[in-house]
């Protein structure tokens, strides 16, 4: 990828399935579609989001080169390597590199516990052996791994490592990343949760990797240029819709209630269907009117 600052909402895009380990591939050409439509500037692939996890190695790679075919260039494509394994890591990146992405992601291996200087020893590790720029992926909720300071510190020293993506909801350390990789023009720090945004990008983040955006992409490209153009009224309004839009994940009752809520609405709007990875099965009739109901209000203010 040519070295510019990545910017804008990166949505970490939905893995659609016909079944546990079988690619959707009409689904997922009409959720790329409408997200590349919708204006947003970049592609996470085989995030939590994507459930990348659950899904086959076989499958993974299948994504990868399915959907890069279908982007053909229009924007960047960031692949999520995660894993426990090393070489499994590098093998997916290969994988990437080959089918034309731009970026890979890695969040920490996860399973045996890892901290501090041994964090840092594996990223640059990592990072030294990979056939693309690394983006570093702080998930502790699901990573069990919370990064501290130096982690921020050491990546900015990495020319191989171009952004982070913080999952964390913690914004002073938002706030204390975005201060520590200022001296670096290329690097970006890009937010998760998608309710916070707009303060994410007034403590100087660069956008969002906001799951949302799989299925109103112009809700949060809007509020991007809202907080750049600083339309107070304007980001209060596109708040309000975000916060709205966030009801689906607290829907599902057990695991991963973001992933379902999500594949689900998407069926509700003709895209995908809500088949999710195991081992999580889909909504039951009352999970499923209530996220209708969600939906539903929102198309109706659009």
């Amino acid at each position: 990828m040519e070295r510019k600052k990545l910017r804008g909402i990166v949505p970490p895009m939905v893995t659609p399935l016909k079944d546990g380990d079988t690619l959707d591939g009409d689904g997922l050409e009409k959720l790329l579609e409408r997200m590349i439509a919708g204006g947003v500037h970049g592609m996470f692939l085989l995030g939590s989001t994507g459930e990348a996890p659950s899904l086959s190695y076989r499958l993974r790679r299948e994504v990868i080169e399915t959907s890069c075919r279908i982007i053909r260039g229009r924007l960047p494509v960031l692949v999520g390597i995660s894993d426990t394994a090393f070489d499994e890591s590098l093998a997916l990146a290969q994988v990437a590199a080959d089918a034309g992405a731009d970026a890979v992601v890695v969040a920490p291996p996860f399973y045996f516990p890892i901290q501090g200087q041994e964090l840092i020893r594996y990223y640059r590790k990592l990072a030294k052996a990979l056939p693309l720029p690394m983006i570093l992926y702080h998930m502790p909720d699901l990573t069990k791994v919370k990064f501290d300071l130096d982690v921020v510190r050491f990546a900015v020293d990495m020319p191989e490592i171009l952004a982070l993506k913080d999952s964390s909801g913690d914004l002073d350390f938002f706030w204390r990343a975005c201060h520590i990789t200022q001296p670096r023009e290329d690097f970006s720090v890009l937010v998760g949760p998608e309710h916070l945004l707009a303060p994410a990008m007034r403590l100087g983040g660069d956008g969002g990797v906001n799951g949302g955006a799989n299925l109103f992409p112009e809700l949060f490209v809007q509020m991007y240029h809202a907080v750049l153009a600083g339309d107070i009224s304007r980001i209060d309004i596109l708040q309000t819709k975000i916060d709205q839009l966030g009801e689906i994940y607290h829907v599902a009752r057990g695991g991963m209630g973001v992933c379902r809520g999500i594949k689900y609405a998407l069926q509700c709007l003709g895209i995908c269907r809500e088949m999710p990875a195991e081992p999580f099965g889909v909504l039951d009739e009352e999970e499923r009117r209530e996220i209708e109901r969600i939906i539903t209000h929102i198309k109706n203010n659009e």
